[in-house]
């Protein structure tokens, strides 16, 4: 990504210096942790995936305890890892599977209940997120506190259903997080639905990039896509995205269910998660400053498993009617 410079000063000596001392201060007062200017910085990205209605850590469909994965454990690890320098983003398919079809009545269906309490930053819409139909999509993303992101997704009428990209901050530090999901989505459409439509990502992700790219100083994707192109459908892999644009520091993969604890492609450092909350993808950057921006100079990836987690109390008690209705649901329609 191209980055923006500072204009060289041509000043005395002695205004140079009046400058400095008055600019060093308020910089170091920005940061606010610290770091001085000139230091160096860290950000920490902590990303899920593909839930699929796992809030507790109980398999509806089967009757029995699953203590390998639930938004509940996560909560956990969460709760233990996040500090300020933290952001929390998730990348789809959240409200399907494990029996969450029995909550979209809900004003706000208990997976995204788990999200709003977690304090999420961002969730990207996966394939699964459409099953519904877009009515209830919407009624989905209204209840829904982080950023909603699927760039590439409007329904019938062109309308975007979300935003494609979002802009935080941490500390100074300005981070782009661009969301898209799977233009082969349509593959698992249970009923050939014709409310929504669905571009190509690569185009709609640099469109987005040309817009901010001034804006950012650190760029995230977060995609409800696997690593490689499938059903023969262009840009539907995210190794079509990294090579196409080297602009990325990360992107989140997922979809696929396939554990990618730390791969890079072009430059660009891939992850992807395991479903049902198995696994959580810990990546900690290291920026160093560079004239006016912030760039990484060093970048690692670990795989945090919810099975070392209890389930944290708050959801737990947050879920807990909903865990007595999945059940009593299961049981009336043996």
């Amino acid at each position: 990504m191209e980055k923006r410079t500072a204009a060289g000063w041509k000043r005395t000596a002695g205004i140079c210096l009046a400058v400095l001392l008055f600019v060093l201060p308020v910089r170091a007062e920005k940061n606010g942790d610290g770091q001085g200017p000139g230091e160096n910085r860290r950000l920490q990205i902590l990303a899920t995936s593909d839930l699929h209605g796992r809030f507790l850590p109980y398999d509806y469909v089967l009757e029995q305890e699953a203590p390998d994965g639930s938004a509940a454990q996560l909560a956990s690890a969460v709760r233990e890892l996040r500090d300020e320098d933290t952001i929390l983003v998730d990348a789809g398919d959240t409200i399907q599977g494990n029996g969450a079809e029995f909550f979209l009545g809900e004003e706000v269906h208990p997976m995204i209940q788990c999200l709003n309490a977690m304090d999420y930053d961002a969730w990207c819409i996966g394939n699964h997120e459409l099953d519904y139909g877009v009515p209830v999509l919407k009624q989905v993303i209204a209840g829904a506190e982080p950023a909603v992101l699927a760039g590439n997704l409007c329904d019938a009428g062109g309308k975007p259903l979300s935003e494609g990209y979002v802009i935080l901050e941490r500390g100074g530090v300005r981070i782009g997080l661009i969301g898209m999901v799977t233009p082969a989505c349509r593959s698992w459409d249970p009923v050939e639905r014709e409310d929504y439509a669905v571009s190509d990502p690569l185009e709609e992700t640099q469109k987005i990039i040309d817009e901010i790219q001034f804006d950012v100083d650190i760029l995230i994707g977060v995609y409800h896509m696997g690593i490689e192109e499938e059903h023969d459908t262009a840009d539907s892999g995210v190794r079509d995205i990294a090579m196409a644009c080297p602009d990325f520091d990360v992107i989140i993969a997922s979809h696929n269910h396939r554990l990618v604890e730390e791969r890079y492609i072009n430059g660009v450092l891939i992850v992807e998660n395991r479903s049902h909350g198995e696994t959580m993808a810990d990546i900690t950057l290291t920026l160093e400053p560079e004239d006016d921006t912030w760039v990484v100079s060093s970048c690692s990836a670990r795989t945090i498993y919810a099975k070392d987690y209890d389930p944290d109390p708050e959801i737990a008690e947050l879920m807990a009617r909903y865990d007595r209705r999945a059940k009593r649901e299961m049981r009336e329609l043996e």
